[in-house]
């Protein structure tokens, strides 16, 4: 459970912690300073999705590592109890079917769970989902 003052700080921010620990985990990593959370969520959300995921394990073992592979990206989820979580919090089908990448693997399908797949941890790091994200490439964050 959170404490009182880490709750009353976040809330100082404007950032509401949840009854969720996984959520509370998210918020707190990220940090209070939109600019760092832009960045971090920059950062994991392109191309070190699955270095968030043994982040996530690391504080919560039971976590199991879910992959959505669209036409040019691929995206690391974690299932955590009845939830699959990534550096944006929770993951939901809507969340999903807007972003262009995931538009045409995601227009047959009615669930999260039609559109993903179970993926072990070598699989994680062969696949350059581990360490894949470049600032050469992708330029500077801000």
């Amino acid at each position: 459970m959170i404490s009182k003052e880490l709750i009353s700080f976040f809330n100082e921010f404007d950032i509401k912690l949840e009854n969720d620990n996984v959520l509370n985990f998210i918020e707190i990593f990220k940090g209070i300073d939109e600019t760092t959370r832009a960045i971090i969520e920059e950062i994991y959300s392109h191309g070190d999705c699955g270095r968030f995921h043994f982040i996530l394990k690391t504080v919560f073992p039971e976590a199991q590592p879910f992959v959505f592979k669209g036409r040019f990206a691929m995206h690391v989820i974690s299932k955590i109890g009845d939830n699959y979580y990534d550096i944006e919090g929770i993951c939901t089908f809507d969340r999903f079917k807007n972003i262009d990448s995931y538009k045409e693997l995601l227009k047959d399908k009615k669930t999260l769970e039609e559109s993903i797949r179970l993926i072990n941890t070598e699989d994680l790091l062969e696949n350059d989902l581990f360490n894949n994200y470049c600032f050469e490439s992708r330029g500077p964050i801000l």
